[in-house]
């Protein structure tokens, strides 16, 4: 009786001091220790390169066994540093498309025209810093470009008449606001799905001419932003990255001004000017 007593103390003390596995959805075995599961989560505690670390793992995309290493890697009192990334810099450009209907009544020469300016490219930056392995806040600013001309259109005029005359149109809209980001990175710390909302301000304008004269039409307004993304780090600090984004934002009112006067136009709702676009784009990415 007195040696099984010492041999299940023994067998206890081993377990005690093994390490857990887990299995990442790359194919990747950590041996690691399972700190907890917890809200489709298995938060982990791990060595690399000789600091210890945390992070977590999807729990439907994971295998994982207890005490399946014998060999402690993970000393409960091994100082501790920040397993995550504390900011993340993107740099990106790409392809716009605005998606407001245009407005009714157009002929079919007005409305060939205004398509062709919904479509356009864009730029910018994100500069977020992380609170957590998982949730980030900062900065976003973006501006979207497009432009069109055309000679001889037939333009139809507010009382019924039209006239044919040469028209163009330099449109720049720039956004600039907070961003809040939550990023989910692999096991592996190299690829990350990211997901953002953004809340700031639209600022429209439109260097025009007509004819012969040449007037700017500006203005601003509230504007929306949702986004996913995926990263992939080529080294631990510098990647590339792609994302899909929707902006929105309305137009109710106008500045119309040239060289010698300007004017303010509050727009009927059927006037509106929608700034709602998708934007696609790729870049660069730093992490520290």
């Amino acid at each position: 009786m007195k040696f099984y007593f010492i041999f299940s103390l023994i067998l206890f003390t081993g377990m005690i001091q093994a390490q857990d596995l887990v299995v990442t959805p790359e194919g990747d075995s950590l041996n690691c220790r399972i700190d907890r599961i917890k809200n489709d989560f298995i938060y982990i505690s791990f060595i690399h390169n000789g600091e210890k670390r945390n992070t977590m793992i999807q729990l439907d995309q994971a295998n994982y066994q207890y005490n399946f290493y014998k060999k402690v890697v993970v000393d409960p009192n091994h100082s501790e540093t920040k397993a995550y990334y504390t900011w993340r810099l993107a740099l990106y450009g790409g392809l716009s498309f605005r998606t407001g209907k245009l407005q009714a009544g157009l002929n079919p020469q007005e409305s060939e025209y205004l398509k062709k300016l919904k479509s356009g490219s864009n730029y910018g930056f994100d500069l977020s810093l992380f609170v957590s392995e998982a949730i980030g806040l900062g900065l976003r600013i973006n501006t979207f470009k497009s432009q069109n001309s055309e000679k001889n259109i037939l333009i139809s005029l507010p009382d019924g008449s039209s006239i044919i005359s040469d028209v163009s149109d330099n449109i720049s809209i720039d956004y600039v606001g907070p961003v809040f980001l939550t990023h989910l990175f692999n096991a592996s710390k190299n690829k990350a799905l990211l997901l953002d909302f953004s809340i700031g301000y639209l600022r429209y304008q439109d260097n025009a001419t007509f004819g012969k004269g040449s007037f700017q039409i500006r203005s601003g307004t509230i504007g929306l932003g949702f986004g996913v993304g995926y990263d992939f780090l080529i080294s631990k600090n510098f990647g590339l990255g792609f994302s899909i984004s929707a902006l929105t934002g309305t137009l109710t009112k106008i500045k119309v001004s040239n060289s010698f006067s300007s004017v303010q136009v509050k727009l009927d709702e059927k006037e509106y000017e929608s700034l709602a676009r998708i934007d696609l784009t790729v870049g660069l990415r730093f992490y520290r």
